[in-house]
């Protein structure tokens, strides 16, 4: 299947859909933001860059300088997210990007996965990747682990740190297609009032084509009367959607979907477990029954030929003892298609499984707490003080402005 295939089958089920199904299969991504659940209709929405700056050797390639002229022209702000040893020789960039009201967040020391590393190396590349974003801004909150693959290790790192990671909910594979004007399409399909979008830094020797899907994605934003922000920015002003928690005036909504879920997740368990167990079965019935005449059968007609016949009748059975689990397989993830793309039709996703927790803080709330210890605003108003992570800033919630939801 080709990537624009793929991505046009996500986009019709809805990308939101995806990250919600993400958020129940996988535990290490029930805190990842996705998207901002901004019921205030802000029109605002966040941009986000990998990749950057540009490799240290390829200076003269680089396009960074052109991609900042490019959101000073649409009056658009972006974090971006920078690989550790591709600042060196961006110095300069880097300042004047920050200077334009810009963020960084930390993408890794190198471009690479680092699902084999273990807690103390993740860590430690962490700390170098610190080091060097720290010269030109202060704090680091956010996180994105390359191509998407976050581990529980990383996860129990990330915690530590009180970083937020955070992936999209407006993605394509831009680098792997080279076709601007369908990246800015497709783009411009998934994108909604919170949603994060993620692209790629152009060079003129890697992905230049991006350049120009980032401009057309940037005028067809300004035609859609959204607006370009940091993941800070709007984290001000929107709610994070950040896990499955039951919460708010969306309840109603949320058990609803839940009453679809979770009998498909148990369905699907229970069917798997069964067909696992007929498996066992039918693998014993054709080793024990099927088994000896196959051996008395070869050894009439080929004599020698015992010894392959054996080996053939007992491969052969392991295949198709496996023939009807992965036919289970099959059929559940069609089912799981259909169901979400009639939601998607019906304006009704898996999506409002994600419900916020209703505070208005500077960053998501589920960076500043535990998600098991619900946050909730206390019944007759009032202020509850924090501290901002990595820092001694107080951050006052005020409830009194926002009320309770029941």
């Amino acid at each position: 299947m080709s990537l624009k295939a793929m991505w046009e089958i996500c986009t019709f089920s809805g990308m939101r859909n995806v990250a919600g199904f993400v958020k129940l299969l996988f535990g290490q991504f029930q805190d990842t933001l996705f998207y901002f659940d901004d019921h205030t209709e802000s029109k605002c929405i966040a941009l986000t860059i990998d990749d950057g700056l540009c490799y240290p050797t390829q200076k003269e390639h680089s396009k960074v300088e052109d991609v900042r002229k490019l959101l000073e022209k649409h009056k658009a702000h972006a974090t971006f997210f920078l690989i550790g040893n591709r600042i060196r020789g961006c110095e300069d960039e880097a300042k004047k990007l920050i200077a334009d009201g810009h963020e960084f967040g930390c993408h890794g020391e190198d471009d690479r996965d680092y699902i084999r590393d273990s807690l103390e190396d993740f860590q430690n590349m962490l700390d170098r990747c610190v080091a060097g974003l720290k010269v030109y801004q202060p704090q680091i909150r956010w996180f994105r682990a390359p191509k998407g693959l976050f581990t529980p290790t990383m996860h129990t790192a990330i915690s530590k740190r009180r970083w937020c990671h955070v992936l999209m909910d407006c993605y394509c594979d831009d680098w792997g297609v080279d076709d601007p004007e369908w990246i800015a399409d497709i783009i411009l399909r998934q994108v909604r009032s919170g949603s994060i979008i993620n692209l790629h830094m152009p060079s003129q020797e890697h992905f230049s084509h991006i350049y120009r899907a980032l401009e057309l994605v940037l005028q067809g934003l300004d035609d859609k009367g959204l607006r370009c922000q940091t993941l800070t920015e709007l984290s001000a002003h929107a709610k994070a959607v950040a896990g499955p928690s039951i919460q708010g005036q969306n309840r109603h909504v949320t058990w609803a979907a839940w009453t679809i879920a979770l009998p498909m997740q148990c369905i699907s368990s229970l069917l798997c477990i069964a067909c696992s167990c007929i498996c066992a079965v039918l693998a014993l019935i054709i080793s024990v029954v099927l088994g000896p005449v196959a051996f008395v059968t070869a050894y009439c007609l080929w004599g020698s030929g015992v010894v392959f016949a054996s080996w053939f009748v007992l491969t052969l059975s392991k295949i198709l003892s496996f023939l009807p689990l992965l036919l289970l397989h099959v059929l559940w993830m069609i089912t799981v298609f259909v169901i979400n793309s009639s939601f998607r039709l019906f304006g009704f996703g898996l999506e409002t499984l994600q419900v916020n927790n209703f505070v208005e803080v500077g960053v998501p709330p589920f960076c500043l707490f535990n998600q098991n210890s619900i946050l909730e605003p206390p019944a007759t108003g009032g202020t509850l003080d924090s501290r901002l992570p990595g820092s001694d800033t107080e951050l006052g919630i005020d409830y009194g402005s926002c009320g309770r939801q029941e």
